[in-house]
């Protein structure tokens, strides 16, 4: 960058004088990714068997309950990871998030959108379906029948938090979690229990972890410039899907910066 001029009057004697050039700006610190597992420990309760008492010709009669999904290698599903204390602006959201009815169940049970985006809800079978959903003090956010005729519906998710969708047309084992955040630092576990989050700024977090069944785990985060953290957590399901009684339990395994 060029040095600035200007020009003083002294007397009757100009003077030039050379200004010093400004600072270039600083260039952002590389940012950084966390990735890592959930991983479940001790007994892991069998699915629960849900019965289906309607539209049994297209539904069968039974579907398995999606609230404790365990891998052959102990990988926990579902799980909602979100880097908390990250500070603004955010990108804006961008593209549609889905809703589908397949199979009379929700596809997916657990998925994270962003605050402001708008939710695209399906209904890919041959019968009625409602998407009725609630937030944490079982308000209603929203209540859209999908009969045969209307097989999509949008809505904006204008709400942060966590939000339970059911089915109201008698389909009493369909349930789906939709985390709205206002930020896009979180990632769903997959049925491995793997997740990856990209692109958070160095600094110092709160990693939470969210699950439907056994509840919250908090623990602390670094992110260094350009680094990519590891961080993977053992979370103990006994009797989970059975009662969900006991306390949450979940110890951190690995950490890596």
């Amino acid at each position: 960058m060029q040095a600035g001029h200007a020009v003083m009057c002294v007397g009757a004697v100009a003077v030039l004088v050379v200004l010093p050039p400004g600072q270039p700006a600083q260039p952002a610190a590389p940012v950084g990714g966390l990735t890592g597992r959930v991983m479940a420990l001790g007994e892991v309760p069998p699915p629960a068997r849900l019965p289906v008492r309607k539209h049994r010709a297209v539904c069968g009669d039974w579907k398995w309950s999606e609230d404790v999904l365990v891998s052959p290698s102990r990988g926990l599903a579902n799980v909602v990871v979100t880097v908390e204390g990250v500070p603004g602006p955010y990108p804006e959201p961008g593209g549609l998030a889905l809703l589908d009815n397949a199979d009379c169940i929700f596809v997916p049970h657990v998925q994270v959108v962003r605050l402001g985006q708008v939710i695209e809800i399906r209904n890919s079978d041959g019968i009625i379906h409602t998407a009725h959903a609630y937030d944490e003090a079982r308000q209603t956010l929203f209540n859209v029948a999908l009969p045969v005729y209307k097989r999509l519906v949008r809505r904006t998710l204008t709400h942060p938090g966590i939000y339970r969708l059911v089915c109201d047309v008698g389909h009493t084992w369909m349930s789906a979690y939709v985390v709205v955040l206002g930020h896009p630092y979180a990632a769903v576990t997959d049925g491995s229990g793997r997740f990856r989050i990209p692109g958070v700024p160095p600094g110092i977090y709160r990693l939470r972890f969210w699950h439907e069944r056994l509840g919250v785990r908090e623990e602390p985060l670094v992110i260094r410039a350009g680094g990519e953290a590891t961080v993977n957590l053992a979370w103990r399901v006994d009797g989970a899907a059975a009662t969900g009684s006991r306390p949450p339990l979940a110890v951190p395994i690995e950490r890596a910066p």
